[in-house]
């Protein structure tokens, strides 16, 4: 269920979340390509992906959406 869904008409929720994916996939683009580069077999590779990690908080992410 969406968080904010009562603000909005049902009508227009289909078009909200077309939008949102939109900003999003335009806000993080460049950011993802970079991480896809990262080398996972190497030192830096593995460090650059656990800031990531920290900077998007993703262990909490992934430990709410588990519970």
């Amino acid at each position: 269920m969406r968080k904010n869904s009562k603000y909005f008409k049902e009508e227009d929720l289909g078009n909200l979340d077309l939008l949102t994916k939109s900003m999003m996939n335009k806000l993080f683009h460049n950011t993802l390509i970079k991480i896809k580069e990262f080398n996972e077999d190497s030192q830096m590779g593995l460090l650059k992906l656990d800031i990531i990690r920290d900077i998007f908080a993703l262990e909490e992410y992934l430990e709410d959406e588990e519970s």
